[in-house]
């Protein structure tokens, strides 16, 4: 039996500043698709512009994510 994924959701960010992202280089202006924790991460380096709209949208809070990260760094 396979098992079903449950691919997390993501969002399209436009960088503010160059960043390398998983082994690549990117400019300003180039947009990627990253996770909630990837996109709160970027944002909090302000490597791209704000999260409020995506937040709202997907019900995604600081806390949350900080937590997850915690329980991640924990395995």
């Amino acid at each position: 039996m396979t098992k079903a994924s449950n691919p997390q959701p993501t969002q399209s960010v436009t960088l503010t500043k160059a960043h390398t992202h998983q082994g690549c280089t990117f400019k300003p202006g180039d947009q990627l698709n990253v996770s909630p924790i990837a996109a709160l991460w970027l944002s909090d380096h302000q490597v791209i512009q704000s999260l409020s709209s995506f937040a709202s949208d997907n019900s995604i809070t600081t806390t949350q994510t900080t937590s997850n990260i915690t329980e991640q760094e924990s395995k």
